[in-house]
C-alpha cells in the first residue's frame, strides 16, 4: 500500500511542479515545493533507517534468547554434577 501513496505523491508533485512551471511562478513557490520534498525525503530516510535497525535487534534478540536458553541448561547441568 505504501508503494501507492509514494506514485500519488510522486504524480501529485510532478503535477505542482508543471503547473508552476507553467504560470510562471516566482521562487519562493519552488522553494515551498522543495522543501516539501526534502522533508519527505527526510522522513523516508528515517523510517528506513529505524526499519533497519528494528531487523538488527530482532536478530540481536533470538540470539540472546538462543544464548540465555543455552546458559540455563548448563546451569542445571552442573547442578545436577554437583548434587
Amino acid at each position: 500500500m505504501t508503494h501507492v501513496y509514494g506514485v500519488a505523491g510522486v504524480v501529485a508533485g510532478l503535477i505542482g511542479l508543471g503547473l508552476a512551471w507553467g504560470i510562471k511562478s516566482p521562487w519562493s513557490e519552488y522553494a515551498l515545493m522543495a522543501s516539501g520534498w526534502a522533508a519527505a525525503a527526510l522522513y523516508a530516510v528515517l523510517v528506513w533507517k529505524l526499519a533497519k535497525a528494528g531487523d538488527q535487534n530482532a536478530k540481536d534478540y533470538g540470539r540472546v534468547c538462543e544464548q540465555v536458553t543455552y546458559l540455563q541448561s548448563e546451569i542445571q547441568r552442573l547442578k545436577a554434577d554437583h548434587a
